[in-house]
């Protein structure tokens, strides 16, 4: 079956950026509530809160990573 008139850049940008979104879904859903603009913070150095950061970086993002490497 052939794809008729579709560009698959744009297919694979609407995929790549749904990725993103589920992405750092996966990372803001917890029993600890994080802030998404916190969860950016956190990943760009500049979070404020050190509880948070541990929570970020030592659970929810390897957690997150492998979701990603497992569902690909």
């Amino acid at each position: 079956m052939k794809l008729q008139n579709t560009s698959y850049g744009l297919i694979f940008t609407i995929l790549a950026t749904a990725l993103l979104f589920c992405f750092f879904l996966n990372i803001s859903f917890g029993s600890v509530s994080i802030p998404l603009s916190e969860i950016i913070a956190i990943l760009f150095g500049s979070g404020s809160d050190q509880s948070w950061n541990v929570i970020v970086f030592e659970y929810r993002l390897p957690k997150a990573i492998v979701a990603i490497l497992a569902g690909s």
